[in-house]
């Protein structure tokens, strides 16, 4: 994103043989917005919108990466005749949209773009129900509870989402998963700190939860997210 002269950025394009998408903004407003003061500088955003790094493109740790895209939904866009389901898809409402995509192939059984939606929606709710199981085979209770909640939120009316209940549900009985999901729920507190500002007291969250985990799969998650804010650290 730059707001300089358009006929300088398509010169920067072709001579360094760019090839991602560069938005042209006019004035500072952007650069405001996302606290942007020196040049140049990446603002790092999950996929509900919220910035979760920013800084010095350099020093972007690539490890960050890879955690917000299992969060990323891509759902084709539907022709303008079938707009209800491309809303309930913005809104991440996936199992109705799942469910009027179903009815709207009873009545056009052979819309290409109808059964390619219907195929991305089923293939997605089948990752996320296997990410959790992955999970729960490692005893990494947390994230699979975290995981088949989402699963059953965004998914709900699909046997994937009542799966993911029931899985969930029996986790949270489990007693060997108590202590687990009990640390579980301290990371996530320091983490939602972290992405609403508050850096400092996350990472001060982290580091009084890294003091009673001896060992387990929330102890590693926490010191990896501590790790990267060493200033907190």
């Amino acid at each position: 994103m730059t707001n300089e002269d358009a006929d300088l950025v398509a010169r920067t394009i072709e001579s360094q043989g760019i090839q991602f998408p560069i938005c042209r903004v006019q004035g500072s407003a952007t650069d405001s917005a996302y606290g942007v003061s020196g040049f140049p500088s990446s603002v790092l955003i999950d996929a509900s919108g919220e910035i979760v790094w920013k800084g010095h493109p350099a020093r972007l740790d690539d490890e960050l990466i890879p955690p917000l895209l299992e969060d990323v939904r891509m759902v084709p866009e539907l022709p303008r005749k079938y707009q209800s389901i491309n809303v309930l898809v913005k809104k991440e409402q996936l199992g109705k949209a799942h469910r009027a995509i179903v009815k709207a192939l009873e009545r056009n059984p052979d819309e290409e773009s109808l059964l390619k939606a219907r195929e991305t929606l089923e293939s997605m709710a089948t990752g996320d129900l296997q990410r959790g199981s992955e999970a729960e085979e490692a005893k990494d209770w947390g994230y699979a509870v975290e995981v088949y909640t989402k699963v059953a939120k965004l998914f709900d009316g699909m046997e994937e989402a009542d799966v993911a209940e029931s899985k969930q549900k029996a986790i949270s009985k489990n007693p060997d998963a108590r202590a687990e999901l009990s640390a579980y729920k301290k990371f996530l507190a320091a983490r939602k700190a972290i992405k609403k500002g508050d850096t400092k007291g996350g990472c001060k969250k982290l580091k009084a939860l890294l003091k009673r985990l001896e060992s387990g799969p929330t102890k590693e998650r926490a010191e990896a997210l501590l790790k990267r804010y060493p200033i907190y650290a």
